[in-house]
């Protein structure tokens, strides 16, 4: 996978800016916003206003947990930083990922 370029000040204050707003959207809608949902939402969102998104999809790197302690996460990288679902990213092994930019 080739890594987004580079963001410049104000790229990076806009990304800043959604991933607030996002958070305070996820606080007062009805229904549960899985970190999926909420890096799927993101990745439009950063890529309706021109900035690249990249979701990754992880599991748990803890190969010796029974599958009844699976775990999975989904976290939005912009640039080179995490904007959505960035609590404890290096605890997960990446399984997919999918990038986009908005041209």
């Amino acid at each position: 996978m080739v890594a987004p370029r580079g963001l410049n000040e104000d790229q990076m204050q806009e990304a800043s800016d959604l991933a607030w707003a996002m958070h305070c959207i996820v606080r007062h809608i009805p229904w549960d916003a899985t970190c999926l949902i909420q890096a799927l939402a993101c990745q439009v969102w950063l890529i309706q206003h021109r900035l690249p998104a990249t979701v990754f999809l992880g599991v748990s790197k803890d190969s010796d947990q029974p599958v009844a302690n699976f775990q999975a996460h989904a976290w939005v990288l912009c640039g080179q930083n995490v904007i959505v679902g960035g609590q404890n990213v290096s605890c997960f092994k990446v399984i997919a990922s999918f990038g986009g930019y908005g041209a």
